[in-house]
């Protein structure tokens, strides 16, 4: 399918995708949450994959679906590691640094429009693609970083972004896709990349396990609340998104998020949001603008 400006994208589609980009901001709150229990970034993300898959489960047996081909499945284990990596990334690093390493997202996605979907790369993409990487350049302030678990969450939330696009990218190649088991099958995803690197890197699983083990009833409702509230309505919203609107669009639209987790990681948590930091955003919210305006 051409994306290049032929594509019609429902107000509805776009309102509800906008809600799910808020709700995403504040993602970081969960995850810190679990680390003050001294549960630690790998066992969150694979914690979260499994409470994510089992409040899925029930939607698979509402309704009729769509087919399920292996674009979809590859497009669901692509946003499974991004799922991962992002939770990695924010018991890492700032939340502000995770955030604005994994918008480098519509980057991506535009390459991907134009390698795969006939798009034609303008003055638009090219202005896009500056405001993006020179916010980044300004929130590192010319340093990239290469040591210490920061760096490490600074690099998964690069390789997130990624992830999402190409994922994202692979949703939207059908409509006839099945949203309930394409949840489902990325919080699968997720499951399996997060039982991989709890089990090939993870040093604190018996900490972990003692503690989970200590608080156990607490953090069972927590989970709970967290699955059927949160993980899995939002994943499904979002999942819905990426089959309705084309994916630079998708990934520019949910910057929405940038704001909500900048804003919010500031108030709740006093994160550092200088000037640099503040450049930075606005810089990437401006390469937002100049695609939301091109698909006016």
């Amino acid at each position: 399918m051409n994306v290049s400006g032929t594509h019609i994208v429902s107000p509805r589609a776009i309102g509800l995708v906008c809600a799910s980009a808020v709700l995403w901001g504040v993602y970081w709150l969960p995850v810190r949450t679990l680390n003050n229990f001294g549960i630690t970034g790998t066992w969150v993300a694979l914690l979260f994959a499994v409470t994510g898959l089992v409040a899925s489960l029930p939607f698979l047996f509402k309704g009729s679906h769509g087919k399920i081909g292996w674009q979809h499945l590859l497009g669901a284990l692509n946003i499974g590691v991004a799922f991962t990596l992002y939770a990695i990334a924010i018991s890492y690093s700032e939340v502000v640094r995770v955030v604005l390493l994994f918008y480098l997202a519509p980057v991506w996605s535009m390459l991907i429009e134009c390698v795969f979907f006939g798009r034609r790369f303008s003055y638009r993409i090219a202005l896009s693609l500056f405001f993006s990487f020179f916010g980044i350049v300004i929130i590192f302030r010319g340093e990239l970083p290469l040591e210490g678990l920061g760096a490490l969450g600074d690099w998964m939330a690069f390789f997130a972004g990624l992830c999402w696009s190409i994922g994202s990218a692979l949703m939207f190649m059908s409509k006839q896709i099945s949203v309930p088991a394409m949840t489902s099958a990325s919080f699968a995803g997720a499951l399996v990349v997060a039982a991989i690197m709890v089990l090939a890197f993870d040093t604190s699983t018996p900490y972990v396990l003692a503690t989970i083990q200590n608080n156990s009833l607490k953090l069972l409702v927590v989970f709970a609340l967290l699955g059927l509230f949160y993980l899995a309505p939002v994943t499904a919203l979002t999942l819905w998104g990426a089959t309705q609107i084309p994916p630079a669009m998708m990934s520019f639209i949910l910057t929405l998020e940038v704001i909500s987790a900048v804003s919010s990681s500031a108030f709740l948590i006093g994160e550092r949001f200088g000037l640099p930091e503040l450049l930075g955003t606005v810089l990437i919210i401006m390469g937002a603008l100049v695609e939301i305006v091109r698909r006016r």
